[in-house]
């Protein structure tokens, strides 16, 4: 919700969550042919009335922008598939592998090809908000999941401060991978944005996240206090005002 005292118009920004293709690994999130923006299925309401936003979408590496490189010699990383990307990459004449080397984008072995960048997708609009009318945005998408095994009793395959994992969280990982075949359980990591609010100069005023886990048995480890757990499967947290 907005109003102004004021007539307004400005540039409405929405950024996703930052991905990059190491942890999606091989089959992680996509399947053949799979883009970023029909895989995050963004939806945008004003006044309930649907909107079409346009997308920008770059590829980093190391906070630099490789996208020019990349689209210069063809590479679709505004895909999903993995698989369909490495393809393209072996695919490559020597020159556009040394172009790519040069910016740390792509590591090529004998027989393989990684890679490196990282995908940044912004939704965007120009949005008026007339002098005090509450205007009302209302917008959806799927977050892009990636995954990966979890095998070391150790944790060293897992970034615990990422997630917040303490021990018990912990406890539980290596509890499953004692009975998993080879002791490796598929971890999944999915990233979500709160800090877009700042858009609307204020805090979000009445805010509610729910955390669905699926099954009962399923481990959750996650960066946000005051969860509250209202089913078997369910997390829920209230706030007013919440910034």
């Amino acid at each position: 919700r907005a109003a102004t005292i004021e007539p307004q118009e400005t540039l409405v920004a929405f950024p996703m969550p930052l991905f990059d293709y190491a942890w999606l690994g091989d089959g992680g999130a996509g399947v053949l042919s799979d883009h970023v923006a029909e895989a995050m299925e963004f939806e945008l309401w004003v006044d309930g009335k649907p909107l079409e936003p346009q997308i920008e979408m770059k590829a980093l590496r190391n906070g630099v922008d490789v996208t020019g490189v990349l689209e210069a010699y063809g590479v679709p990383f505004d895909l999903l598939d993995y698989i369909q990307i490495s393809d393209t990459l072996m695919q490559l004449p020597p020159m556009a592998r040394r172009a790519l080397q040069e910016v740390d984008a792509v590591r090529f072995g004998d027989d393989y090809a990684e890679p490196l960048w990282t995908t940044q997708v912004i939704y965007y609009w120009r949005q008026r908000f007339p002098a005090n009318t509450e205007v009302r945005v209302r917008h959806r998408y799927r977050p892009i999941v990636g995954n990966w095994f979890l095998a070391d009793p150790d944790m060293r395959d897992l970034d615990r401060a990422l997630f917040c994992t303490g021990e018990p969280e912990a406890q539980g990982i290596r509890n499953r991978q004692k009975q998993a075949p080879y002791g490796a359980v598929l971890g999944t990591h999915l990233s979500y944005i709160l800090s877009t609010a700042g858009n609307w100069n204020g805090s979000i005023g009445s805010f509610r996240l729910t955390i669905d886990k699926g099954q009962p048995g399923n481990l959750v480890s996650l960066c946000f206090d005051g969860l509250t757990k209202i089913s078997p499967t369910r997390f829920e947290a209230v706030r007013e005002d919440f910034v």
